[in-house]
């Protein structure tokens, strides 16, 4: 491993790789990459209904920040349902179960993580025993969610799911800017 630098990493620079959890990753920042020791951060892409398998990673937080796309986070033993969209982030520590939910039927998913696994995907433990229930719970979810689309089509505001809905603010620094919708 190389000493610990100041790195500039472009997507470009790397190639997708094909986690045990059945996502693409993209990992930019790692130990590989910039010398890290402590942390990773990559790009996460997932086609139209697509999820990942059910797991968690061992030693590893995770913080996953949505670019594009409606993302659904099942956790724990309860799979309770975790709704995040572009610009919402979510922290997941370490040792929770977990499943990566696209909710759209027609758009991709981008989102960016950084976790504290200097190598980006290295202590993921798959939990074969979850699948059914966890894919079971993510389907009907995702038929609530695009009926709650479809409804809200004709709509003329953005979509935003009710349970989705979030003040109209934007927190740049350490000021609040109000949109002007």
């Amino acid at each position: 491993m190389k000493d610990a630098r100041v790195s500039v990493v472009g997507a470009a620079d790397n190639r997708v790789i094909r986690g045990p959890q059945a996502q693409a990753l993209l990992p930019c920042i790692t130990a590989a990459t910039s010398g890290s020791t402590r942390l990773s951060a990559g790009i996460v892409v997932m086609p139209p209904r697509a999820s990942s398998k059910v797991h968690f990673h061992e030693h590893s937080d995770i913080i996953v920040i949505a670019v594009a796309g409606h993302a659904l986070t099942l956790t724990g033993p309860d799979l309770t349902p975790h709704i995040h969209a572009a610009g919402e982030f979510i922290f997941v520590p370490a040792g929770v179960l977990h499943m990566a939910v696209n909710l759209s039927s027609s758009s991709p998913l981008t989102a960016v993580e950084v976790r504290t696994d200097p190598e980006f995907n290295d202590d993921v433990v798959l939990c074969p025993d979850r699948e059914i229930e966890a894919k079971l719970r993510a389907e009907e979810l995702r038929k609530k969610f695009e009926t709650e689309q479809r409804k809200r089509a004709d709509d003329d505001s953005s979509f935003l799911a009710p349970w989705m809905m979030r003040a109209h603010e934007c927190v740049w620094v350490d000021r609040v800017v109000k949109r002007s919708d």
